[in-house]
């Protein structure tokens, strides 16, 4: 906790000092309601349990040339939080353009082919993401990134132990869309991942497909598409995938997420409905408490000046509940 306020305290000073833009923020999170099979029934409930994504503490400042994020949580890496501490971890992130069209970011950060945006983060064929270091270079249309994962040692030969991870992504950016290559190289380079994506837009509508294959003990392939339309106020996104991790076992192993958004925007905010489904290996992979893969929401998202916040309605299909919750989050 220390080594977090001095941080904070060399970044007051860096906005006293510079001119640069500065940005903050905090959530509540909660339910209202909240009923699960079996009968058991619970309201008015806050949650402490966050996780670097639900956003529950950020501060960032940045100019032109150099910029730094750190957030402040509460559950650390999949283990369980601490009552009687609000915030016992961490992440944070900094980086620099050391000359133009070169950006550096080290700590926490990622690298991934296209990614929906009905849940952000499940509904991807490859990504990385860690605490690590990513060197960026950009000239016209073309991109070049390479991230360095610092977990572990890149050349170790142990049983059952993973070293560093080596990642290459290149994009173009062209008239007719974006096509990305990705390389990935993980546990002294005997996993090899290869994966190509295209994202491209015609009016009002976008999509994007992506494809990959892994190279390792066992080998895998994963496909998936996205489309999305928005017009006159209206949006809808559909995406879904099919991604293994075993050809030679391709029916146990086999994961098909489906995932659906409509959205209604008004005065202030949008009226929303969504369906989110996966299987019970996601879960076995992710590994994370509460998680769902199935659920049908219907939600608003609002904001009010510098605040927004969310309230929905949930019935969870692999748990046969229904819960109403809700978050609030205030920026500036």
């Amino acid at each position: 906790m220390k080594k977090i306020v001095g941080i904070l305290a060399a970044a007051a000073v860096a906005v006293s000092a510079f001119a640069v833009d500065f940005s903050a923020g905090i959530q509540l999170k909660g339910s209202l309601f909240n009923y699960e099979d079996g009968g058991n029934i619970s309201a008015l409930s806050l949650k402490s349990a966050n996780s670097k994504d639900d956003k529950p503490f950020i501060f960032s400042i940045s100019d032109e040339r150099a910029g730094g994020q750190v957030k402040i949580y509460d559950k650390d890496e999949g283990k369980a939080a601490d009552p009687k501490s609000a915030m016992v971890a961490s992440a944070f992130n900094i980086w620099f353009k050391p000359f133009n069209g070169m950006k550096i970011d080290l700590g926490n950060t990622d690298l991934a082919l296209n990614c929906e945006t009905v849940t952000y983060w499940r509904g991807k064929v490859w990504g990385s993401s860690d605490w690590g270091y990513k060197a960026t270079y950009e000239y016209d249309a073309f991109s070049v990134a390479v991230y360095l994962d610092a977990g572990g040692n890149w050349f170790e030969k142990k049983a059952a132990v993973a070293v560093a991870e080596t990642a290459l992504k290149v994009a173009y950016n062209a008239d007719f869309g974006n096509i990305s290559f990705i390389f990935d190289g993980k546990d002294t380079f005997d996993t090899l991942i290869f994966g190509l994506g295209y994202k491209g837009s015609f009016d009002a509508l976008s999509f994007f497909v992506d494809a990959e294959f892994t190279k390792a003990a066992t080998n895998g392939i994963g496909v998936d598409f996205d489309v999305k339309y928005s017009a006159n106020g209206f949006g809808i996104e559909a995406y879904a995938g099919m991604i293994t991790t075993d050809l030679t076992n391709f029916t146990n192993t086999m994961r098909l997420p489906v995932f659906f958004k409509a959205s209604y925007a008004l005065n202030g905010g949008s009226l929303y409905a969504k369906f989110v489904t996966d299987d019970v290996l996601h879960v076995t992979q992710y590994a994370v408490a509460n998680y769902r893969p199935s659920q049908i929401e219907a939600g608003y998202d609002g904001n009010l000046g510098c605040i927004s916040y969310n309230i929905a309605a949930v019935y969870d299909l692999t748990a046969k509940g229904f819960s109403v919750p809700f978050w609030v989050r205030l920026g500036f």
